[in-house]
């Protein structure tokens, strides 16, 4: 170090600042209480500690000073310190809206129940799943379909026969098919094919195609009857089907209500999913029939595709 006047060149050694342990006052850093907060901050920690007792809306707290000077750890340390002192705040839940899904339902629950609540609603799918599929494939649900519809098939043969045997008094047969009624000439009781009806005498065609015109409004009876009892029974069948899916998940729905007992919103949130799954049992795996209330036997699905 070149020397100048007024300066003292120092030795290394001199730099160091000694200490002796027993000045110190303690034989081990574990006998020291650490300190809290930053050193040599008392009145910004006061600060801090001020800002997070205050309990009115609208108050916040602003730090700012030198980077790196621990503004962070200062802050996170005195939230911590705060929190010990605190009831453990609650968890926000955002449910889904099944009337508006751009407004998803804000739930607060108790600390820890958010997280129990998505085990909880797992766990309902995975249960309803195999609750419905049950119920749906039970003799119980088959005979109570029979039951139902039966009535209705019987009187649908009943004018089926009556309508056939008008038919063949005039020498013509009614055939149902995939796309509804379908009339054909007799002969010697036998359908004729449309080159033997094609061959017959002018008169004679006249003849069949009168008896066949005169079937037309019967005809017309007969399918619009049809179908007004295919209607019901496939009204007593989403019937059946709601109760049965009700019967299958209720008691698991009402057994979650019960875990949440304080919360007016999600028991009223769980009614909702309650019934999303008696409306879509589709997606819960169940095949045409089990829960699809649609037309079984030929003569309801010829009934159902006729013009």
């Amino acid at each position: 170090m070149s020397k100048r006047s007024g300066a003292h060149e120092l030795s290394a050694a001199s730099l160091r600042r000694r200490h002796r342990p027993k000045t110190l006052g303690f034989k081990s850093t574990e006998e020291v209480t650490p300190d809290e907060g930053p050193v040599g901050q008392a009145q910004a920690s006061e600060a801090i500690s001020f800002g997070l007792e205050a309990q009115m809306a609208g108050y916040n707290i602003f730090v700012t000073g030198p980077v790196g000077v621990g503004k962070r750890t200062a802050v996170e340390a005195e939230l911590q310190r705060h929190a010990r002192d605190r009831p453990s705040p609650g968890d926000w839940v955002y449910l889904h809206n099944f009337r508006d899904l751009r407004r998803p339902i804000a739930v607060l629950l108790g600390s820890g129940q958010g997280e129990q609540l998505v085990a909880d609603l797992r766990q309902l799918l995975d249960d309803a799943r195999r609750e419905l599929a049950a119920a749906f494939e039970s003799e119980s649900y088959s005979r109570r379909q029979q039951e139902l519809t039966e009535p209705i098939e019987s009187e649908h043969e009943a004018a089926l026969g009556e309508l056939r045997e008008h038919a063949q008094a005039g020498g013509i047969a009614v055939e149902l098919t995939p796309t509804g009624v379908m009339t054909v000439p007799l002969r010697g009781g036998q359908p004729m094919t449309p080159a033997d009806f094609a061959g017959l005498p002018e008169p004679v065609r006249s003849r069949y195609q009168a008896a066949i015109e005169e079937l037309g409004p019967r005809i017309q009876a007969f399918l619009t009857n049809m179908r007004s009892g295919q209607r019901e029974a496939r009204r007593r069948l989403r019937a059946l089907e709601r109760e049965v899916a009700m019967f299958a998940v209720g008691h698991l729905i009402d057994e979650l209500k019960e875990r949440y007992p304080d919360s007016d919103k999600l028991t009223a949130w769980l009614t909702s999913v309650q019934e999303d799954v008696i409306e879509n049992l589709a997606q819960f795996g169940l095949r045409s029939g089990q829960g699809g209330a649609e037309p079984s036997s030929p003569l309801a699905q010829a009934i159902a595709g006729g013009p």
